[in-house]
């Protein structure tokens, strides 16, 4: 077996038990390695391991009532993923799996501080950006935001939900920047904003790894 290690991620392409093993087929592996199926629609998602805990490498596209595809455009949600309100983005992960948290922030602060925001970054879509590398295969998309009614930012911005479990109504989130700006990326809260704006949502799960 083959692994890719670098820091503190790695991309499964092995047999593996976890917390969600249950929701992982033994026989779903790829070039670039594990994927899971959602069983509520049928969608394959990759997967990429960051410290102790699975990602989806690719933004949510599951149905919900206050989601949108950018621009309102159904094709837009296969490539891009749906865009999520405050109000759904933390029930809309399938059973096992949730929103990241700030522990998970942790993880990925410390790839951006050794290899720069871009090893997040898929190497296609984004615009005035060709250093992204994608080195750790979490492969972030410029999918852009909803603010109100207008979509914006697409091509050139990623943003993803995070909550803080041990604060009711939390709203932090994850904003990168592909068009090279002074503040390539920030992870913040505030406190009015973010009730008109919907994100894009990957959902993650831990595991305790048995690899043969």
């Amino acid at each position: 077996m083959k692994l890719q290690r670098n820091l503190k991620y790695i991309l499964l392409t092995g047999l593996v038990w976890t917390t969600c093993a249950s929701f992982l087929s033994l026989d779903n592996q790829t070039e670039i390695g594990r994927t899971f199926v959602d069983p509520r629609d049928g969608q394959t998602y990759p997967l990429v391991k960051l410290g102790d805990t699975y990602w989806f490498a690719r933004n949510l596209n599951y149905f919900s009532i206050k989601s949108d595809c950018f621009n309102d455009e159904i094709v837009s949600c296969g490539e891009w993923g749906r865009l999520y309100p405050i109000a759904e983005f933390r029930t809309v992960c399938p059973d096992g799996w949730r929103v990241p948290n700030r522990a998970d922030w942790e993880i990925l602060e410390e790839i951006i501080a050794n290899e720069g925001v871009q090893a997040l970054y898929q190497g296609k879509n984004w615009k005035n950006n060709e250093e992204a590398s994608n080195s750790t295969g979490l492969s972030l998309v410029p999918s852009g935001i909803k603010h109100k009614k207008k979509f914006l930012h697409q091509y050139l911005n990623s943003t993803i939900w995070f909550n803080d479990s041990t604060k009711e109504g939390s709203n932090w989130h994850f904003h990168t920047d592909g068009n090279n700006n002074e503040e390539a990326y920030y992870f913040h809260t505030h406190e009015k904003e973010v009730y008109v704006r919907k994100f894009a949502v990957r959902c993650v799960c831990e595991s305790e790894e048995l690899i043969k």
